[in-house]
This record gives C-alpha cells, structure tokens and sequence, in this order.
C-alpha cells in the first residue's frame, strides 16, 4: 500500500474535525514524524484529492501537530480562500506577460508573450464576473432570510395572539385540547 493510500485510508476511518497527529500518521506509514516530517507532508499533500472526492474529507494544517478534517460546514469558507488565492495568483501572472519587454524578444517569443496576455485577460475577466455573480447570489440569499426570518416573526406573532383571544373566549381549552 502507497503511503498515499495509507493516509486515505487513516483519514477515511475518522470523523469529521478529528486530528490526526504527525505521530500518528508517522506510524502509519513507518516513518519518523520528526525527520521525515516532509514526507508525511508529501504524502497528505497526494492524498488530499481522493480523500476530497472519494470520501467527502478535506483536511487543514494545524501548525506543528498535523491535519484536521474540515467540518462540513467549512468547505465553502476553504472554497472562497482557494478563489481568492486563485485570482492573486492569476493576477500576479497576468502582471508578468504584461511587464515583458518585448523589445528584447523575436517574433515567435512575442505572439507566445500577447497570447498568453490574451490568455490571462480573459481568465480575469471570468474570475471577476464569476466574483460579482457570487457577490449578488450572496446578497440574494441574504435578503430572502431576512424576508423568511421576519415572515416567521410575524407569523408567531399572530399565532400567540390568536391563541390568546382562543383563550379568552374558551378558558376551559388549554393548548388546543377540549
């Protein structure tokens, strides 16, 4: 078994927000958490795509112990830092095809450098209207909240005053029951 597979399959076994320790996925994979803490890193590193689809689990570094599974309720937080750090670096890459000088360049490097330009431009300008979608997608779902949460007040609202007046006019009845 790859040690690949022995993190899957350690990781597989635990419950969502367990830790595992560098210790303990040393054992696993007979290696030192110490000296080969790089190896346990690469290996978590491999395993973190199937352990994500196959079985559900995304894990986070905890500094100087090892690896939690993110709890559900995290991947969309996980989600939106990998977008941001996706646009960064596009950003970054879309900042060195523009700052070639192309005056140093022949004419196949320089159509290579203009559409890879292209290239980025284009990739940038999907990420910040994907970002816009997801902003107003984020305000819509806020505002149908609120929009149910205040419904749900009101209707409460009535509904203890209706069973107020039942009460008045039938003081013998308690919760609904003759």
């Amino acid at each position: 078994m790859t040690r690949k597979d022995q993190v899957v399959a350690l990781f597989a076994a635990k419950e969502h927000d367990a830790v595992a320790t560098y210790e303990e996925l040393g054992q696993a994979m007979g290696l030192d958490p110490v000296q080969q803490r790089h190896l346990i890193q690469a290996a978590v590193h491999s395993a973190k795509v199937p352990l994500l689809s196959d079985h559900k689990r995304s894990l986070i570094g905890v500094a100087g112990v090892g690896y939690r599974i993110r709890l559900p309720e995290e991947h969309l937080g996980a989600a939106a830092q990998l977008q941001r750090k996706a646009s960064r670096s596009v950003t970054l890459a879309r900042q060195q095809v523009d700052s070639v000088d192309m005056s140093r360049l022949d004419e196949e490097q320089r159509k290579l450098v203009l559409a890879a330009a292209t290239a980025l431009g284009w990739q940038f300008e999907q990420l910040r209207v994907m970002d816009l979608r997801q902003q107003n997608l984020a305000r819509v779902i806020e505002t149908v909240t609120t929009r149910v949460d205040e419904t749900e007040e009101r209707t409460n609202t009535r509904l203890a005053e209706l069973e107020r007046r039942l009460a008045e006019l039938e003081p013998d009845r308690v919760d609904g029951q003759a």
